[in-house]
C-alpha cells in the first residue's frame, strides 16, 4: 500500500497513485457501469426522440431519471465487485450492500416525489402568470428520480457489468 502526503514527491508518485486507482477493480467496475448507463441512455432518447440535437441529449443525459438508472448501475457494480472481491462476510460488502439500496430507495421514492411535487409547482405557475414570484422565473427539474423498473434495470446492468468485466 502507498503511503500517501500532500505535495510529496514528482511525477513519479502521480503516476504510482494513477496506477493504484486505476488498478481498483470495484471502482473501475463501477465507472464502467456509470458509463455505460450514460450511453445507453443517450441511444434511448436518440431513439424515442424525433427532435434530437448533441445539446439536448448531452444535458439528458447527465440530468437525474431516465433509463436505466445511472445511480443504480453505479452502486450495483459497486456492490457486486465488493463481493466479488472480498467476498459475502465481509463488512465491506454488507455496507456497500446498505449503501445501494438507500441510492436506489432515495432514487425512486423521495427524489421521483420531488420531481412530481415540482410538475405540479411548475403547472400552477404556468396557469397563473400574473402571480409568477421573481424567484421563480425558471422552471423547475421535473426529471429528478426513477420509475421502479427503471431502477431494476439499472441494478441488472451494474451487476451485470461487475460479473463480466475481470
Amino acid at each position: 500500500m502507498l503511503e500517501y502526503s500532500i505535495g510529496a514527491g514528482g511525477p513519479e508518485s502521480i503516476m504510482s497513485y494513477v496506477r493504484e486507482i486505476t488498478g481498483n477493480h470495484a471502482l473501475l467496475r463501477s465507472f464502467i457501469a456509470w458509463v455505460t448507463a450514460q450511453i445507453i441512455k443517450c441511444i434511448i432518447m436518440i431513439v424515442i426522440e424525433e427532435d434530437v440535437n448533441i445539446r439536448k441529449v448531452l444535458i439528458f443525459s447527465l440530468s437525474s431519471g431516465g433509463m436505466p438508472s445511472t445511480h443504480s448501475a453505479t452502486v450495483s457494480a459497486l456492490c457486486t465487485s465488493i463481493a466479488i472481491i472480498e467476498g459475502l462476510r465481509s463488512p465491506l460488502f454488507a455496507i456497500s450492500v446498505v449503501f445501494a439500496f438507500l441510492v436506489m430507495y432515495d432514487a425512486m421514492g423521495v427524489r421521483r416525489a420531488a420531481g412530481e411535487h415540482a410538475k405540479v409547482i411548475n403547472n400552477m405557475i404556468e396557469k397563473q402568470p400574473e402571480h409568477k414570484p421573481i424567484d421563480m422565473q425558471r422552471i423547475l427539474k421535473e426529471k429528478l428520480g426513477h420509475k421502479p423498473l427503471e431502477v431494476f434495470v439499472g441494478a441488472i446492468l451494474g451487476i451485470t457489468i461487475a460479473v463480466i468485466i475481470p
